[in-house]
């Protein structure tokens, strides 16, 4: 039927793993994602502003760069850990986001109507999240202390 166009060689590159040279595949699978400009917009302001300043040594322009610049961040990983992602599933496949297990329960109880079983995600807070996290936990957080 003289559909093809044309033919072209290409050269497929495999890509392969810095450390073991292993051949890298792709694996799709379901990730949280968090927005970064709502959680980077008081940071640009008190950088913009002079009310904190930077440590390192690039200076406040760059570190308005960096907030400005990613759009969205990979928030989990699926690997062992113990800050877990605070989402739960019930066996429809609604997910409730919650502070807590109980606050979850409340809130597929209300949508049911009873109570009903749910299962946390599996996957953990990725390294970046959960670094940033580490003042809050040594520092008595939820605690209102000085």
């Amino acid at each position: 039927m003289d559909l093809l166009e044309k033919i072209e060689p290409h050269t497929l590159n495999v890509p392969r793993g810095d450390r073991s040279n292993a051949v890298l595949e792709p694996w799709l699978t379901d990730q949280w994602y968090v927005r970064i400009a709502p959680l980077a917009a008081p940071a640009i302001k008190a950088v913009a502003d002079g009310d904190i300043r930077s440590c390192r040594i690039i200076g406040p322009r760059l570190t308005i760069n960096g907030c400005t610049t990613f759009k969205t961040g990979a928030l989990v990983v699926s690997c062992g850990g113990d800050i877990g992602v605070p989402a739960w599933y019930d066996e429809d496949g609604s997910i409730y986001v919650a502070r807590t297990a109980a606050e979850a329960h409340q809130q597929a109880a209300a949508q049911h109507g009873k109570a009903v079983a749910l299962k946390q995600d599996d996957d953990v807070l990725d390294t970046w999240f959960s670094s940033a996290l580490w003042p809050f936990s040594t520092l008595g957080w939820p605690e209102q202390n000085a």
